[in-house]
């Protein structure tokens, strides 16, 4: 009797290369998302700070006021009452309540503006920008913490 010599893969095999593969796709596709919405936050915070650029250099040079609000993930600029520029945060990023004003000189009382991203559960981190007197010029810094959420 001649004995039966095998030449594919059996079930079990195949799974387990199933198994395998599946995992490194799930792996990598959370990673992308992680990669992702960092990418948004930090675009969000660069329009934030271009649009700031933009608010201090019109207020200065037209001498009038700039009035800025924001909260939750939303920021808007208002010139002489009209709404110019709004910045739409991420829902991993948020703004703590915000109401200031640019003189028309372009000067800014002192203020901390703080964001705050929820990207990882149970981990916050923090952009804290301050306003430095009556300059107008923001400093940007940031801070990682866990969450006591």
């Amino acid at each position: 009797m001649q004995a039966i010599t095998r030449s594919s893969f059996t079930l079990i095999e195949t799974v387990l290369a199933l198994f395998v593969i599946v995992s490194l796709a799930m792996m990598g596709s959370f990673e992308i998302r992680d990669y992702q919405s960092k990418n948004a936050e930090e675009q969000a915070l660069k329009d934030f700070e271009s649009c700031w650029e933009n608010a201090l250099n019109y207020s200065f040079l037209t001498n009038h006021e700039v009035e800025i609000s924001g909260a939750k993930h939303q920021i808007t600029f208002y010139y002489q009452g009209h709404r110019v520029s709004k910045v739409d945060l991420p829902e991993t990023l948020e703004i703590s309540h915000l109401t200031l004003r640019m003189n028309g000189d372009g000067g800014v009382q002192p203020k901390t503006i703080k964001f705050f991203s929820r990207r990882l559960q149970g981990f916050e981190k923090t952009y804290k920008y301050t306003v430095q007197m009556n300059w107008g010029v923001l400093n940007r810094h940031e801070k990682k913490g866990i969450s006591l959420d």
